[in-house]
């Protein structure tokens, strides 16, 4: 079973070329257009929960824990909301 992790951003960040960067770099992306292709910006919002991650077995295959979803949370970043499991669709 496919397990859904949800979490809020807290804090503005920026992935890029799986580096992670804080505000600072974000709000000079925030500004530029066209972006390269392997930059993208998570900013806090509204919604109950903005970033998840999956663990668990799907159809094809087993899906852990993302090393980039635990670094994000360790520094501040993101937070904790809430879990689900869904099934193979994705769907329940």
């Amino acid at each position: 079973m496919l397990t859904q992790w949800r979490y809020k951003i807290t804090q503005k960040f920026t992935v890029e070329g799986g580096k992670i960067y804080g505000a600072k770099r974000t709000d000079y992306y925030l500004h530029t257009k066209p972006r390269p292709d392997d930059v993208y910006l998570y900013k806090p919002s509204g919604k109950k929960y903005d970033y998840v991650d999956y663990t668990g077995s799907g159809k094809h295959l087993g899906v852990t824990c993302c090393d980039k979803t635990t670094m994000l949370e360790f520094l501040g970043y993101i937070k904790y909301v809430e879990r689900k499991s869904l099934d193979e669709s994705g769907l329940k």
